[in-house]
């Protein structure tokens, strides 16, 4: 979206906020804004905004690898149960594909949520803003909400334990953006 005019701090209830630039974004509090799905599948009325964490990429990845893992090894057993594969063929299957997963995330993505799932973007939410302090105290925008990911037995669509949403880190888009905006 490319605006006739700037957008001032001071515009009414609604003003721009600096994006960050550079890749670098070290854990730590954020917040995160949106009109995405609430619980019971609901979305609000009004827009809301919640409290969460950066989190290290190690610490997404791991989480995201370990519910693939129960997730392919539950389906493993189900299916050498029908099929009759001996255990020790499935547990050699589970080996070598668990040793073989590749990272969920690349370098131009950011996690952020809490570990019990509680607080984090839904359906919904993509696109907004995730926003952190920088260290004089004004907001700055680090992340657009992008994708998340849910157990495949899941009642719910979001807020899982330890499976935390992810963000494009627009820091790695800062030169694309500045191009394209003074163009």
């Amino acid at each position: 979206l490319q605006l006739a005019q700037p957008v001032e701090r001071s515009s009414g209830p609604v003003g721009a906020i600096p994006v960050h630039r550079g890749s670098d974004l070290p854990p730590g509090p954020a917040v995160v804004i949106g009109w995405g799905m609430m619980e019971e599948e609901k979305f609000p009325a009004t827009l809301l905004e919640t409290d969460i964490d950066v989190v290290p990429t190690a610490t997404c990845v791991r989480g995201m690898a370990e519910q693939t893992k129960r997730e392919l090894g539950g389906y493993l057993l189900s299916l050498g149960a029908v099929n009759r594969i001996p255990q020790n063929a499935l547990e050699q299957a589970f080996a070598i594909l668990a040793e073989n997963l590749g990272p969920a995330l690349s370098d131009n993505m950011i996690c952020a949520g809490v570990p019990s799932g509680e607080r984090t973007s839904c359906n919904g939410d993509s696109g907004g803003p995730l926003m952190v302090r920088d260290p004089g105290g004004n907001w700055t925008q680090v992340g657009i909400v992008s994708w998340g990911r849910e157990p495949l037995d899941a009642t719910k669509r979001c807020a899982h334990q330890d499976l935390y949403s992810v963000y494009t880190r627009v820091g790695n888009y800062f030169d694309w953006i500045a191009r394209h905006v003074q163009g």
